[in-house]
């Protein structure tokens, strides 16, 4: 029998709009769909012999196969419960793991490469593409996906994600990888998967990275839905202009496909839904003649307007598609999550109509919705955390924009909870805190969001509540906390709060301004006296510090940006025989202006430290004082001590930042035992689990540590004994009136003895004159640091080794 085979559906018509004249199979993307015959082939094969229409077998054969891949999906969910629990939802996802060492493996290729685009590498290298894929094993399939690949559960198919991949995917898996490396939330895409018996399906898949509770790896759960018929649809309009006649059956196809079907003409006003359309969006046929936004307007990060696509569709006079799930917002505050696509219809090589097709993948976001919540909830309170607040924050800003909706913000931050964690520890501050959240999810309504920002932070977000409904919650808040008491060991203890509010409206940009307000409120609610409301209000003469500090952010953004950032250094001199001879350096960070002075850090990084820009300081620190290490490595002999760099604890609690440092260590090669990090005490107790577990990883380098400003907490000396650092900082505040004020020498010697005591070194910083170093050298205090030892120097390749460590 003869082969005919095509690519895809759209050639179908140009390859056999001629009459066959024997009986043909016909293959498209390796996947038969039938047997063509011609109108005079006898009936002696068992075939029917009656001429059939290239389209009409098309359309007719993608009805009946939707219907039976709907029907088997169905049977194959009656056995999800053979499977894991986890995974028993419907449509069920598929698990992964190892997926770190693909990850590491693709980074590696890039740095070795030297190649930054990651997309154009796996391109131009498809073999990275497999390689990096063989190393990736599944671990679970569920029913719906082995159904979609015709294979029975008592067949295995290949564990390794390579081996399902149509070999024709190869752009949109370099796509998807290079999302997946540089993200480290959802990422969504299309592929083709390899069935058994050659064929492919197009899926859309959902990749969520999550942190197995079990082991150190990374996991992916992968939600899918089939696309295929989508596709072949969009490939069936785009071909229905060589048969005009043929239009009927391609109307029959919209009508009877188990997607949601919106035509509209040129200008976007909808002439027809197919029922299922009408179903989904709770509309009937009298929509006809409306613009399509009014009854389907689907938004997601990438395209917040259908009309995106249409106007792509006009430009390239084809389909184009949106394969991120996209929210729809229908009357009543009913929600539905589809895909969809735009496919333009032609008459004489212009357009002249638009068929929209979408599909409802509301159950796959569900599901994705219920596994991100082991990613974005607070462990210590099982609120929401701060990345996944912000979420909720550029969700409520789009919502403002798009439909006028307007939202409040709350920042509740806790007036006296540093006195209760450092008076009874932090078993109590957690305690107290988890209470709290409590509290807070109490006085809120059902589908108000409540989050932990960090420390004693709480936010809420407010939906479709105004200025009146907002102050009315936050006082109930208020009057709550006021009349809360917490109880540990005894002590009865009282809290008030100060809560800053924020009104959400469409003159509201982006995510960092709502929290800047927020947070202007809260500092000006705490300087008025603390225990009240303040509403942000950029006229209000007591926010204008806080609009000081915001416009530092904008310089540090600007100096990031266009790297006007510095480093110097200040050095550490051994004063005691135990400290031996050599002398260490702390790098500090400068800034510079945009007229080439000098800024000092008193300046710029309360700013920092307050809106979170601190990561991006500390990786620019350490990128550069890395770099600066390796290209100096031939001047060892000149400084031969330890390179000390701060860190901060919005580092320290961010979870990329340990993968951040760790490449920096394998890019540059300089050998851990020349880094001591230092860690502020107050930082320490806040991130307690977070700074032990980054302590312990680098000390595997060989790096040591300080506790930085030792003495300035009330709890230092119970923390201390579970914090494994090397050096011991003592507060500079002690140190520099040590000489006139016995409190501040006695608080010298007692940190000095503990320190001894835990066989840790001490250092003590602001020594400014020579009376304090001698009386530090009497005391036995091992280093010493200070404008009276040396002033910091602006860091070059040529001064550094000859001026400041000579």
């Amino acid at each position: 029998m003869v082969e005919i085979k095509v690519n895809s559906w759209g050639e179908l018509d140009k390859v056999i709009c001629r009459v066959v004249s024997e009986p043909t199979s016909l293959f498209v993307a390796n996947e038969l769909i039938g047997i063509l015959v011609p109108p005079q082939s006898s009936n002696k094969e068992g075939i029917n012999s009656s001429h059939i229409s290239p389209l009409k077998t098309a359309v007719n054969l993608l009805i009946k196969e939707t219907k039976n891949c709907y029907e088997a999906e169905n049977i194959a969910s009656l056995n999800e419960d053979k499977f894991s629990h986890f995974f028993n939802y419907s449509p069920a996802p598929t698990r992964i793991e190892n997926w770190h060492y693909a990850k590491s493996f693709l980074k590696a290729e890039l740095v070795r490469r030297k190649n930054n685009d990651c997309e154009a590498l796996l391109l131009s290298n498809p073999h990275i593409i497999s390689e990096c894929l063989s190393r990736v094993v599944v671990v679970d399939f569920n029913p719906s996906f082995l159904c979609l690949i015709d294979s029975s559960q008592d067949t295995a198919p290949a564990q390794k994600v390579d081996s399902l991949l149509a070999p024709s995917s190869t752009l949109s898996i370099a796509k998807l990888l290079t999302e997946i490396v540089e993200s480290n939330d959802v990422v969504s895409g299309q592929v083709k998967v390899r069935k058994l018996d050659g064929g492919e399906r197009y899926i859309q898949i959902q990749f969520l990275p999550v942190q197995d509770v079990d082991s150190q790896n990374e996991k992916v759960i992968v939600t899918y839905t089939d696309i295929t018929e989508h596709k072949r649809l969009n490939e069936i309009i785009s071909a229905a202009e060589s048969h005009p006649e043929s239009n009927r059956k391609v109307k029959f196809a919209l009508d009877n496909i188990n997607q949601g079907v919106i035509t509209t003409d040129r200008q976007g006003r909808v002439t027809q839904l197919n029922v299922v359309a009408q179903k989904l969006l709770h509309c009937d046929s009298s929509v006809s003649g409306q613009p399509i936004e009014d009854i389907f307007s689907p938004f997601n990060t990438s395209f917040d307007n259908i009309q995106l696509l249409y106007d792509a569709c006009l430009i390239s006079k084809s389909a184009v598609e949106c394969d991120s799930h996209s929210l729809v917002e229908i009357k009543e505050g009913i929600e539905l999550w589809v895909t969809y696509s735009v496919s333009p219809v032609l008459k004489n090589g212009e357009i002249v109509e638009f068929v929209v097709i979408f599909h409802d993948v509301s159950e796959s976001q569900s599901l994705l919705e219920r596994l991100r919540l082991q990613t974005s909830k607070d462990a210590l309170t099982n609120l929401y955390n701060r990345q996944e607040f912000e979420k909720q924050i550029k969700i409520s800003l789009d919502s403002a924009k798009r439909k006028g909706h307007g939202h409040s913000f709350l920042l509740v931050d806790l007036d006296q909870f540093k006195v209760i964690n450092e008076s009874c520890g932090h078993h109590a501050g957690d305690e107290l805190l988890r209470q709290l959240a409590r509290l807070l999810e109490s006085k809120v309504r059902t589908y108000d969001v409540v989050a932990r920002m960090g420390g004693d932070e709480f936010a809420i977000m407010l939906k479709n509540c105004n200025e009146v409904g907002a102050n009315s919650i936050a006082e109930s808040i208020l009057e709550s906390i006021r009349e809360f008491r917490f109880v540990w060991d005894g002590k009865i203890f009282s809290l008030t709060a100060s809560i800053g509010i924020v009104l959400i409206s469409s003159a509201i940009k982006h995510v960092q301004t709502v929290l800047s307000y927020a947070d202007f409120a809260v500092h000006a609610a705490k300087d008025g006296g603390k225990n009240r409301i303040q509403l942000y209000d950029k006229n209000q003469k007591n926010l204008a510090h806080q609009h000081e500090q915001l416009e530092w952010v904008t310089k540090i953004n600007y100096a990031l940006e266009h790297d006007l950032l510095v480093l110097s250094s200040q050095k550490i001199c051994p004063i005691s025989t135990a400290a031996g001879t050599q002398t260490h350096f702390e790098m500090l960070v400068r800034m510079l202006g945009q007229d080439g002075k000098i800024i000092p850090p008193g300046a710029f990084l309360p700013a920092a430290e307050r809106y979170n820009l601190m990561p991006q300081i500390d990786r620019w620190v350490i990128k550069s004082a890395f770099r600066w290490l390796a290209a100096n490595a031939g001047k060892r002999s000149v400084y031969t001590g330890l390179c000390s760099i701060n860190l901060s604890g919005h580092s320290i609690s961010d979870e990329t930042f340990f993968q951040f440092v760790d490449e920096q260590f394998q890019r540059t090669k300089i050998p851990g035992n020349l880094i001591c990090f230092e860690i502020t005490e107050s930082m320490a107790i806040y991130n307690l689990a977070q700074t032990l577990e980054f302590i312990h990883k680098f000390k595997a380098f060989g790096c040591k540590f300080a506790l930085d400003d030792f003495g300035s907490g009330f709890s230092s000396y119970g923390y201390l004994k579970s914090l494994p650092v090397d050096f011991l900082k003592i507060d500079g505040s002690f140190v520099r009136q040590m000489i006139n004020d016995p409190v501040d020498l006695a608080m010298v010697k007692s940190i000095n003895e503990v320190g001894h005591v835990m066989n840790t070194m001490t250092i003590a910083e602001f020594v400014e004159n020579d009376e304090t170093l001698h009386k530090l050298k009497e005391i036995g205090v091992d280093f010493a640091q200070g404008y009276g030892i040396g002033e910091p120097e602006l860091l070059t390749s040529m001064n550094v080794g000859q001026s400041k460590f000579g």
